[in-house]
This record gives structure tokens, sequence and C-alpha cells, in this order.
């Protein structure tokens, strides 16, 4: 039996895999020992090398992904803008500011 993450053309992971479980596994994939899977999943790294160590790196945002951040966003602190205008109670100043950077990414960004 073998575990394997499937990789793209950078190494980054798009899933794991044990053929125990999985009748196919994507390729590209790197072969794992027991050691490098648990080390990978417990510490939620995104990149596998060819020799099966792994490590977190940073990934950049596409615009797409930047634009539905921002939308999961507005839509999750919508509530706050339909309380301010039926109670009158105030929106928090942080929600605000956030809010206005969600839109501006939005904008930026199609």
């Amino acid at each position: 039996m073998g575990k394997f993450a499937h990789i793209d053309e950078n190494n980054i992971v798009k899933g794991f895999y044990d053929d125990a479980v999985h009748d196919s596994i994507p390729t590209p994939k790197v072969s794992l020992t027991d050691e490098q899977w648990k080390t990978a999943v417990d510490n939620n790294h995104n990149h596998i090398a060819d020799n099966g160590s792994s490590k977190t790196v940073s990934l950049e945002e596409t615009s797409e992904e930047k634009i539905a951040g921002a939308k999961i966003y507005l839509s999750s602190t919508d509530w706050y803008v339909i309380r301010e205008a039926d109670s009158g109670k105030a929106m928090p100043s942080d929600i605000k500011t956030k809010r206005a950077k969600a839109r501006q990414d939005i904008e930026d960004n199609e």
C-alpha cells in the first residue's frame, strides 16, 4: 500500500491519496512514506518536493480567488448593513473598513 500527493507543475499539492482507499490516483504524483504523509497532513503543507519532503509556501491568489473571497466576506457581513438600516445600531468601524476594502478588491480585480 502506498501514499501519494497529487501535485501540479510547481509541486503544489492538489490532494493526498492512499491507494488502499482510492482506485486511481491522478498524475503527476509523488510517493510518500507514512512519516512524510503524516508530516505534510499534520502541518497543512502545500508543497511536496520530488523526494517527498514537504513545506508550506505562500501562494499568490488569482484575481478570481480575490474577487470570490471579497464577495464571501461582503455576503457574510451584509447583516450588519441590514441591522443598521432597520434599527439604527451602528456597524462596527472595523467591519465598515473591511467591507470598503473588499469592494475595492473586487473593483481592482475585475
